[in-house]
This record gives structure tokens, C-alpha cells and sequence, in this order.
């Protein structure tokens, strides 16, 4: 069994700390510092029962967790257990108590610290490394060897079932049917929810005892208490007498009275004519009202202070009387008599309060004090969070901050999801993000129901196949293939009919009845022609390869049909459907060639290539045909390209010229954004040129024609923020290529709203200011659940005022960097600064690859700055003669630069040197329009350029 040491060490220390203090003891005390990682959890108890209850809902490999036993105070009996999970990646309850590790084996609260606090060395020579330490508070410090660490196992026993009578079982009732679900009669609605919230609306809670005296507080001694017992027991009476003399204010002889009410006085300052008795006491009753309004601000200036000073020193306590910023003091029925004094909240999240409650008492506070209390309420909102305790942390951010999706987000973490769902549908008005709240938390019919009112067909035959109702799914299928096959999205109506409902004969006429007249008529066929040999149907294959070939000459498709059947040759896995497709393609070269204009017959030459890869003379003699007929077109002169610039090496058009704004590459795709006619359109440009366009991805939704649409690529799909505008729920915006692959999706991570400018960092998460006014910057993980927020505002001195549009932000490993006009603001560690001041306004931030060394590319008004992150000094700016550029530092050490009439690079071994105006760059002219992307291409050598005009442009850097 474990056993405790005590509550300190004293041991001797090495170096520098055993020459100046023999001894140190050392104990253990709050912290100050940033909190440590969670590494084990406190269960506290003595019942095994309730430890493997909580355990239980840990969703981590349970054979895995060490157990270690915490002795209770005399020794005698067992206080509690720590459990050290192999993964920390999960949430528990609240009543655990989080352990953070110091060195390899030493566990302790994470909010604790050692106190003096030794190096990690010497930490390390302090504790033995055969043991294991637990050091909680109240019991001292725990050693446990190896062998007594314990295993789930060790808790479990079989029970000794000699004295048990199996002999009493009572037969249940049994239903005529199966039991598919539990639901209440009447569900309540969120106006039900409300309505039992208002009980009570009327009662006081009772007045609480005064805040604690913040250290530095005036007045704050028996002579301070009368003087505000006195001014606050006068304000009542002299607010009635002023509500008296506005009602007889026209009674008062208006010669006697100046401007603005007040008497008319000499040039020597004495009042002309005298006052009459009422206009005595109004002077008098102003100069009171006046005297009582200056002592209310002072006394609840005063209380503000002890507000922030509880909130330091006790947060438990200081939420209790936390003034709401931005959510419930909106939310009030008419206002109650002014005062000073900070009366008790519940600090659990209701639904009721957002609702409205009585009557409130507004505080005009100033600018700095609301800053501190946003600063203060966010800290308290992350470290709710970290506590586990997810209902208060939720309070904070909805009731305090008026956060609500923050709130939602957090309240979903703390598998609250019925609650996070109404926040979702009612309050933020985003009926996409209850839905899959509820999904996720398996409230199977309410989430049925939710993505039914979304017309989320296919998700609906989902999760009706999922608690099995086969009849209602298979429905709901087919709705959802006869929607797509309205949008004429073929592809995606045969995989449902192939995947979800196993109906593979109408997926093959779904496929089949795509050609030769809809957008998607090519991947139709070689999407039919995948599906016939996964299936084996290859009489099927050679009967529709023959249809193909006869379709070939009506249409005037020859060199269409012959690619097609091309690719029948290569792929498809029966050898005699390979000869029947290679033959009738061959015949259809042969009977076209002659009569095909140069640019046909050249691809008709292309694809016998494919052929006969293995006959060179043929290639060779289809080459020369093809060279002679184009010999005989009028020729038109080729310019050089020079060896020391860069070379373009092909353009694809986009359309809907002047649309977009975002690009990002997906896999081996292109995906553009823009708007056009206050709707979100998209492009997906392939490799090999061809483009597909979207202009309805969410029909319902209109923004701005003036906002800007910022795109992150993620390894789920595309992430997308219209700067200033709603968020957007996820929705597929290209079906996949053939139903074997997967389709792109785009949508806004439910954590975020209306965001002002978005970074994606390495492991997923997403980095978005939320609000430019009162900038937040939010970070929210892969899912969209909220991880943490910062108020920036008064975090650092910046010029808001003149920040970019949208906010520039990169995030760089664990340092998320936003630039402020001319300044660099760095968040690490929980703490934001200034670090850096360039030459002009930033405009947007870059880097390399995500694996490249922390180098930030800043592109300003005029040139671009290059800053080495961690070696604060190393900056220097090139491309100076470039306005309002985008930059790009690409994995073959190439700084790429473009404007709206020139594209430069240069080495980025180059920018060592001292001087960078003798740096050789590279450059072209273009005229396809302001850059809106630089993205990667296939060789670390190139790059693509895509422009607002919608042209796509490779390059290759020629060395």
C-alpha cells in the first residue's frame, strides 16, 4: 500500500542552492503561473464502485489506466485513488481533480506549484526514480513502488454467490412490438423552457454582505461607511423632489431663468431679479441630484474594483457577483432604482435567464474597467473549462460575455447536449449545428427530426439505418437521390443507390442516363464502367462500350468516345472488354482521322498513342500527320522565353470573371471562392484543365456583395469565413469524381460565427478574431468545439482602428501571429505582444509549408517583409516596387510575389545577404488580374497563380 511522507521535503540541494541555504523545505501552494497539462486525475472516495463508474465513461483504453491509492488522514482507511490514463485527450467529470506532473514521476494539483520553486534538475535528484509520488493537499505526499500500482482488474472481483436465490425473478410485461424509442408526449419547445424559468420573477434573493474590501480602496473606514450611509439615505428623497419640480417646472418665472433652466445671473455673476422660493429649492435640489450621481459612480467604481480584486483572489466567489457584459443585461423587464452594490447570480448555466428576467440596474462603466472585466471573465471561462465544470464556464461566456456559441460550444463539451442543441436552434439561429449536436449526442430521434426540417435526406436515412428502420431509411434514400438528380448531380444519386440501398441496376441506369447531355456525362461513364467491374457485369461493359461507339458519329464525339474507350482499355479489369474497347476505338481513329481538323486530330493521334504505347513508329507517323496539317495553318511568332525568368507553362479560365476572392488546394484540385449576386459560388479546377463550378451551395443564405471570402484548406475539406457575415454550415459543394471517392465539402466550424479574420494551424485547429470592434480571438479544434478565447483588446496596445480587412493572421506551431497596421502582435503561452513594427500596413500573413523552419512572410501596402520567428531583429523587405502583394514561400526555398501586373521570386538562401537591393529576382509581367492565391504545385520548382479574373496560372522557376 502506498504510504505518506508528509507534507514537505527537506533534503539537501546541489549547486548553487547548497552553498547559500544547507537546507530547503519544500511544499506546495497555489500557483500563479499558467496551469499545468493534465496528466492524472483525483478520484476522491473510498468506494471502488463509484471510481469504475466514472472510469467507465472515459473514452480511452480502460486496460491502460494505473491506479494509485491515497491513504486518508490517520492512515487507516482509503481517501481516494489517481488514475493515470495513457491518453489525456478527453474530458472528465467534474468531480475529478485534475493532476498536472512535474519531471517523470511526481503528480500535483494543476493549479499547484512547488514553493521554492527548484530547478527540473534538481527536482529530479529530490525524488527517487523506483517510486511514484502523489502530492495532494491535506495528504501529504504519497509514495508508491511499482508493484503497487494497480490495474482496473484489481478492483474487480467475482462475487460469492452461495447465499444468493435465483428462485425470485418476476416475468416482465412483454410488447407485441420491438421498441424503437422513449419520447415525451408533448417535447418541451424553448418558450416551455423559459416559462418555467420565470417562476418566481419578483422575488428578491436577498441582499448579499458587502464585497471584500479591495486592498487599495478609499473610504474604507467608519467615517467612509457613514458618508455613503448619509449620501445614499438622502438620493431617494431628492430623486422624488426632482421628479416634483419637472412636473412644475413651467411654474417657474421664466425672466428669472437663463439658459438651460439655471438663473439668469449679471455680468458681475449675481442673479438678476432674485430667486423665488421654487427656484431656490430647484437650484438646490440640481446641486444635490448632482453631489448623490458623482458619490453613486464613486461607490460603484469602488465596487467594481472589489469585483475584479474577489475575481483575482477567490473566483468561486467573485462569479457570484459578476456583472454581465454582453449577454443578460440586455435581457430585463424595465429598470429597478439605481444603486452601488453588486447583488448574488446563480453561476450555472440556465436557459431561463437568456430569456429575459426583472428589472435591471444599468452601470455605465468606463471603457478600461470593461476591458478588465472581459480580460478577467475569459481567463475564468478557460479555466472553468479546465476544471471540468462546463455548465458555469458556459454561464460565463453566455451571461457575462454574451458569447452564446462559445457557451453552446462548451456546454456540448460537457455532453450537455440537449441544452447545447435549443442554445443552437433558438438563440444563435443555426439549425445545422443543433442538428448535429444532437447527433453526436445520440439523441437519435431529435436529430432525425432536426435534419429532416434541414432537408438533410441522406443524413436522415443515416441514422434511421443506424437504429435500425430499414423501411423509413430506405425512404428517405430515395428522397435524397431524386433531390440530387434534380441538381442534376448524377454521381452522387448513384452512390446512394449503390451504397445506401444496394440497388446497383438503378444506380447503373442512374449513371448511364448521363450521357451524353449533362454537366457530367464523362465521369458518368467511366463512373459506369468502375462500377461494372467491381461487379463483374462484363457483358453488360462490352454491350455499352458498342452503344458508345455508335453514339460516336451522330454526335460528332469521335475523338470523345475514343478517349473514353481508351480508358476502358487501361482500367478495366476483364481482358476481353479491354480487346473490344481497344478495337472499337482504334476504328473510330481510323475513320475519323482523315476528316479531322488539326486540333481533333491531335487529340485523336493522343489517344493510339495510348493505344500502341509499345509501337514508336506509329507514335512517330501520327506525330508527323499531325505536324504536316498544322503546317499548312497561317503560323503566328512564338516569343523566347528569356533563361533567368519564370516560365508559364499553361492558363486555365475559371469563368464568371471577376468573382473570386480565396483559393486553396485541395489534394490534386484547385478550389476558388467568390460571390456573385449576394451568393457564394465555387470552382474546382483539375490538373488536367477541366473546371466545375457551383453557384448554389447554400441557395438560402445571401451576404454582401462587399464581403470578403476567406478559404483554409483542412483534411476533411474546405473550411470557409465570409469576413463579417453569418457562418456557414457544412455542406458538400463538388460530389466525388466517381462513388469511390470522396466528395469536397465546405462549410464554417460551428465554434465560430461572424469571424474578421481566420487561421488554420498545424494539428487542425482553426484561429479566428470574432469580433473586430472588441477583437476575440477563438480557437476551435477539428470538430468545432471551442478550446479557448483571449480578448486582444486590452491585451496590447495596438492601433485597431487601422488594422486590415480581413484581419491578417497566421498561425505558426505554437505561436499564432495578427497583424495591427504596422505591427506584429504575437500570442504565445496564453500572453500576447508586440514583437514587431514594419516599414507599412500589414495586408495579410503566409509561410512556408507546415514542416518548414518558423518564417513569416508579411505583405504590406508596399513590399514584402520576411520575419524569422524566435530571432526577434531578422527582418528584412524585398519586392518594395510590388503594391499590395500576396506572398508565398514555397518547399524549394522560392519567395514568390505577385501584384496585379507583375509575379517576382528569388532564392531564399538569397536573403542572407547584408544588402537585399543587389538581390537577383526573377520576375514576369502578367495582366490576368490582382492575385486572390499563390499555391503549390507538383514540383517544388513551380507554383500556381490564381488571380480575381478567374485565369489559373502554372509556373515553373527556371534556374
Amino acid at each position: 500500500m502506498p504510504h505518506r511522507c508528509g507534507e514537505s521535503i527537506r533534503r539537501p540541494l546541489c549547486s548553487l542552492w547548497r552553498a547559500s541555504v544547507p537546507q530547503i523545505e519544500l511544499t506546495i501552494r497555489l500557483s500563479d503561473s499558467r496551469p499545468l497539462e493534465p496528466a492524472a486525475w483525483y478520484l476522491p472516495g473510498d468506494a471502488p464502485f463509484l471510481w469504475l463508474e466514472e472510469i467507465a465513461s472515459w473514452p480511452i483504453d480502460h486496460l491502460a489506466i494505473r491506479l494509485i491509492a491515497i491513504r486518508d488522514t490517520d492512515g487507516t482507511g482509503i481517501a481516494g485513488v489517481i488514475a493515470v490514463p495513457a491518453t489525456t485527450t478527453f474530458a472528465p467529470s467534474g468531480h475529478c481533480i485534475a493532476l498536472g506532473r512535474l519531471g517523470e514521476n511526481l503528480y500535483l494539483p494543476v493549479d499547484a506549484e512547488l514553493f521554492p520553486t527548484p530547478p527540473q534538475d534538481e527536482i529530479q535528484q529530490l525524488l527517487s526514480d523506483d517510486y511514484i509520488y502523489a502530492w495532494l493537499p491535506g495528504r501529504g505526499l504519497t509514495t508508491a513502488e511499482p508493484d503497487e500500482v494497480l490495474e482496473i482488474a484489481d478492483l474487480i472481483a467475482l462475487p460469492d454467490d452461495a447465499m444468493i436465490d435465483w428462485s425470485q425473478a418476476v416475468q416482465g410485461v412483454a410488447f407485441p412490438n420491438r421498441l424503437l424509442a422513449i419520447l415525451p408526449d408533448s417535447p418541451p419547445s424553448f418558450e416551455d423552457i423559459i416559462g418555467e424559468g420565470r417562476n418566481g420573477i419578483g422575488e428578491r434573493a436577498g441582499e448579499i454582505p458587502q464585497l471584500p474590501k479591495s486592498p487599495h480602496e478609499p473610504f474604507s473606514g467608519v467615517a467612509g461607511a457613514a458618508l455613503r450611509a448619509a449620501l445614499m439615505g438622502v438620493a431617494l428623497p431628492v430623486l422624488g423632489v426632482g421628479k416634483i419640480l419637472s412636473a412644475l417646472g413651467n411654474m417657474i418665472p421664466t425672466g428669472a431663468m437663463g439658459g438651460h433652466g439655471q438663473p439668469r445671473r449679471s455680468a458681475a455673476g449675481s442673479v438678476v431679479g432674485g430667486e423665488s422660493g421654487l427656484g431656490r429649492l430647484a437650484n438646490f435640489a440640481n446641486n444635490l441630484l448632482q453631489k448623490v450621481d458623482k458619490s453613486l459612480e464613486a461607490e460603484r467604481h469602488k465596487e467594481v474594483g472589489r469585483l475584479l480584486h474577489m475575481l483575482d483572489s477567490d473566483p468561486d466567489q467573485g462569479l457570484k457577483f459578476a456583472i454581465p457584459l454582453g449577454g443578460a443585461q440586455g435581457a430585463h423587464r424595465g429598470l429597478r432604482a439605481p444603486g452601488g452594490q453588486l447583488h448574488r447570480r446563480n453561476v450555472d448555466f440556465s436557459l431561463s435567464r437568456l430569456g429575459g428576467g426583472g428589472p435591471a440596474d444599468i452601470w455605465d462603466m468606463s471603457h478600461d474597467y470593461q476591458q478588465e472585466l472581459i480580460t478577467k471573465y475569459r481567463e475564468l471561462a478557460a479555466r472553468e473549462t479546465r476544471l471540468g465544470r462546463y455548465r458555469r464556464a458556459a454561464y460565463i461566456y453566455a451571461e457575462l460575455l454574451g458569447d452564446l456559441r462559445s457557451a453552446a460550444s462548451t456546454l456540448e463539451q460537457g455532453r450537455h447536449f440537449r441544452e447545447a442543441a435549443v442554445l443552437y436552434r433558438d438563440k444563435i439561429q443555426d439549425a445545422q449545428a443543433a442538428a448535429g449536436c444532437l447527433e453526436r449526442g445520440e439523441l437519435w430521434n431529435e436529430a432525425i427530426e432536426a435534419y429532416r426540417d434541414l432537408g438533410r435526406h441522406e443524413k436522415v436515412g443515416d441514422l434511421l439505418a443506424h437504429i435500425d428502420q430499414p423501411e423509413a431509411a430506405a425512404a428517405a434514400y430515395h428522397a435524397a437521390a431524386d433531390e440530387l438528380k434534380g441538381k442534376q448531380d448524377l454521381l452522387g444519386a448513384s452512390r446512394i443507390y449503390e451504397q445506401k440501398l444496394d440497388d446497383y441496376r438503378q444506380a447503373l441506369e442512374t449513371l448511364d442516363g448521363g450521357w451524353p447531355n449533362t454537366p457530367q456525362a464523362g465521369r458518368c461513364v467511366a463512373a459506369s464502367f468502375e462500377m461494372r467491374g467491381r461487379l463483374a457485369y462484363h457483358q453488360d461493359a462490352r454491350q455499352r462500350a458498342a452503344e458508345l461507339y455508335a453514339d460516336a458519329e451522330p454526335l460528332g464525339m469521335h475523338a470523345d468516345v475514343a478517349s473514353m474507350l481508351a480508358d476502358v482499355c487501361d482500367k478495366y479489369p476483364d481482358a476481353q472488354v479491354q480487346q473490344e474497347s481497344r478495337k472499337l476505338s482504334k476504328n473510330l481513329i481510323a475513320n475519323r482521322l482523315r476528316d479531322a481538323s488539326t486540333s481533333e486530330a491531335d487529340r485523336l493521334v493522343s489517344v493510339l498513342a495510348r493505344l500502341e504505347s509499345n509501337d514508336r513508329l506509329l507514335r512517330r507517323d501520327g506525330r508527323r500527320y499531325v505536324d504536316s496539317q498544322r503546317a499548312l495553318e497561317p503560323k503566328r511568332p512564338i516569343a523566347a522565353t528569356p533563361k533567368d525568368r519564370m516560365h508559364v507553362t499553361k492558363h486555365v479560365d475559371l469563368g464568371l470573371k471577376g468573382v473570386w476572392h480565396s483559393a486553396v488546394s485541395v489534394g490534386d484540385v484547385i478550389i476558388a471562392a467568390g460571390v456573385m449576386d449576394g451568393r457564394i459560388v465555387f470552382a474546382r479546377c483539375h490538373q488536367d484543365g477541366r473546371v466545375d463550378r457551383n453557384r448554389t451551395p447554400w441557395p438560402k443564405i445571401s451576404i454582401s456583395s462587399h464581403a470578403r471570402v476567406v478559404l483554409h484548406a483542412s483534411q476533411t475539406g474546405v473550411r470557409i469565413f465570409a469576413i463579417g457575415e453569418q457562418s456557414l454550415p457544412e455542406t458538400t459543394i463538388f460530389p466525388s469524381s466517381i462513388p469511390s471517392t470522396s466528395a469536397i465539402t465546405a462549410g464554417t466550424p460551428r465554434g465560430l460565427d461572424v469571424v474578421w479574420g481566420a487561421a488554420l494551424g498545424k494539428t487542425g485547429h482553426t484561429w479566428a478574431i470574432a469580433n473586430r470592434d472588441d477583437p476575440v480571438l477563438v480557437c476551435v479544434d477539428a470538430k468545432g468545439a471551442v478550446v479557448s478565447t483571449k480578448s486582444l483588446l486590452s491585451a496590447a496596445d495596438a492601433p485597431w482602428e487601422n488594422v486590415a480587412h480581413p484581419v491578417p493572421i497566421h498561425a505558426a506551431g505554437n505561436e499564432v501571429v495578427i497583424a495591427v497596421a504596422d505591427q506584429l502582435l504575437r500570442m504565445k503561452n496564453g500572453q500576447v505582444e508586440v514583437f514587431e513594427q514594419l516599414p507599412s500596413r500589414v495586408i495579410g500573413l503566409g509561410g512556408g509549408s507546415p514542416y518548414a523552419a518558423p518564417i513569416l512572410t508579411a505583405s504590406m501596402e508596399t513590399g514584402v517583409a520576411i520575419i524569422r520567428l524566435g530571432m526577434e531583429g531578422y527582418t528584412k523587405t524585398v519586392f518594395a516596387e510590388l503594391t499590395t502583394p500576396r506572398a508565398w514561400l514555397n518547399q524549394g526555398g522560392f519567395l514568390i510575389a505577385a501584384d496585379s501586373s507583375a509575379v517576382q521570386s528569388q532564392s531564399y538562401k538569397s536573403l542572407k545577404k547584408s544588402n537585399t537591393q543587389q538581390l537577383k529576382v526573377k520576375g514576369d509581367k502578367h495582366d490576368t488580374g490582382k492575385p486572390i492565391a499563390i499555391l503549390p504545385a507538383r514540383h517544388s520548382s513551380g507554383f500556381i497563380l490564381v488571380t480575381e479574373t478567374g485565369v489559373v496560372s502554372y509556373y515553373e522557376i527556371r534556374s
